[in-house]
Formats: structure tokens, sequence, C-alpha cells
């Protein structure tokens, strides 16, 4: 199993290159792998509050991308935006530029991960936490009754046995 950081540049005319090596390493690994970062682009308009829209040939690069890597987005507990900008005025941007990906095969492993968002205030970006919980193969065992005879002899046995 692996586990990556990313970061991606945030100049847009190299965004491409960020996606071309989401897709490079993707056939690359065949393990379960997860990716965590900045990646510095969003799947969504959606995922942006404030400030310019953002051109859809972004949007729809990144999309491509993560779905071209075999990559599925964690669910994110807390607040929607990971990074802001100006906040306070009326230029606030706020987005959520920071996520975790994951292959099929990891979910396999951690079908109940999650990324959760913590506030951060030294910084423009929000700390995220990936919490995963494995699977628990469950056995369970039948337990078998165990009786010793020499009970038999106490006198209030019966009603013990036939009560449990």
């Amino acid at each position: 199993m692996a586990a990556h950081r990313f970061l991606g540049y945030p100049e847009g005319d190299r965004r491409r290159a960020s996606w071309d090596f989401l897709r490079q390493l993707s056939q690359f690994v065949s393990i379960p792998w997860c990716m965590l970062g900045d990646f510095n682009a969003i799947l969504d308009v959606f995922e942006k509050s404030g400030g310019s829209v953002r051109p859809r040939w972004l949007i729809n690069g990144f999309h491509q991308a993560v779905f071209d890597a075999g990559l599925i987005d964690i669910y994110m507990d807390g607040y929607p935006f990971t990074w802001f900008k100006s906040l306070g005025n009326s230029r606030a941007v706020e987005e959520r530029l920071d996520r975790a990906l994951a292959n099929n095969e990891w979910f396999r492993l951690f079908p109940n991960a999650k990324v959760e968002n913590l506030v951060m205030h030294a910084s423009d970006h929000c700390l995220i936490l990936l919490t995963k919980e494995p699977t628990q193969n469950l056995v369970l065992r039948r337990r078998n009754f165990k009786f010793k005879k020499a009970r038999c002899i106490e006198p209030c046995i019966h009603n013990v046995v036939s009560n449990d």
C-alpha cells in the first residue's frame, strides 16, 4: 500500500503537467494507493466561493485527470473549503484545493475512510486529516457449551441449567 503527498502547480498554464503526472503515476502503481495534498485545482464549480469564475477547462481538465488515473475523491467532513484569500472583505475567495484521492483497491481496504477539514489560523490552507478504518473480518466462532458432571450433585443445579 502506498500513500503520496501531492503539490500541484499553482500556475494555470502548468496545471496540465500536474494532471499528466497523476496519469503517469497511476500507470506504474499496481497496489492500493492514496494521494493527499494541495492539488491547486477544483473538481466542481461548487468547490469555489467568491472571486472570478474558475475557467471550465481547468475544472474539466482536473476532473478528467482524476478519472483517467482511476482515482476517487475521498469524502470530506467539515467546512467545504480548504484555502482562502482576503477573508473578511468583499474580495474574499475560498476554494477546496486540498483533498485526498485513492484508487478502488485502496477503498476496498478502507471503505469508511474520510478526510476531516481542520481549520488553521496560521496558514491560508486548512489542515486535512485522513482517517481510515480498515474493514474488520469478523470471524464468529461457535462456542461450545461446557458442563462439568460434578456439578450435578449441587442442590440447585437443575434450576440454573434450565434458566440459562
